[in-house]
């Protein structure tokens, strides 16, 4: 596996937002949406859905969102627990499944896959982009500040690099639409607190 940094123990990195991406498409998962993602077989409601793998169950695995303080600072961190699948899921030592029901904490650069197949991801730093919609400009300027805090960027135009488009309230504007075409969310500033 390619690395563009060394391998780091923690995912503590001055508020950086673990993720997980998916080896093949290197699409990267949402998981700012909740704290608790049900991984699954698509069509049966997981929030992760994983398709055209037979050996994924509908309800296979959970991913954890935690934040911890560690010493004076909010830290992310990315756990994740097999919820008795047929055919497991393996961390890194992807011939060794992982023991079911119990909390495994994931680092950045770890592998994970879940099933027999090639449902294959890593846990990597999420490329946090927001856009503003709709804010005043208070608010753009608190959206700026918190996205620093949290090692996200703000971009003044939607593109496709967005993963997030920041309104308090929705109305319909040019990049409501791209947003919408992209399949991105949609959030209040809120979220980013």
């Amino acid at each position: 596996m390619e690395c563009s940094r060394p391998r780091d123990t923690s995912l503590s990195q001055s508020m950086s937002i673990p993720t997980l991406m998916n080896v093949k498409t290197r699409e990267y998962y949402d998981v700012l949406k909740k704290k608790t993602h049900l991984v699954g077989r698509a069509g049966f409601g997981a929030d992760l859905e994983i398709s055209n793998d037979t050996s994924i169950s509908r309800c296979h695995a959970e991913l954890i969102l935690v934040k911890k303080v560690v010493g004076s600072q909010v830290k992310l961190f990315l756990t994740l627990v097999d919820k008795k699948s047929k055919y497991g899921t393996f961390i890194n030592a992807l011939d060794k499944q992982i023991e079911s029901n119990l909390t495994k904490d994931l680092i950045f650069g770890d592998t994970v896959r879940f099933g027999i197949m090639d449902s294959i991801w890593t846990v990597e730093e999420y490329p946090l982009m927001a856009c503003p919609s709709t804010l005043k400009i208070a608010e753009k300027q608190t959206l700026k500040h918190l996205m620093t805090t949290i090692g996200g960027q703000v971009s003044r135009d939607w593109s496709v690099e967005c993963t997030h488009l920041c309104m308090n309230s929705v109305t319909v504007t040019e990049k409501v639409l791209l947003c919408l075409a992209s399949a991105k969310s949609i959030v209040p500033l809120s979220v980013f607190y």
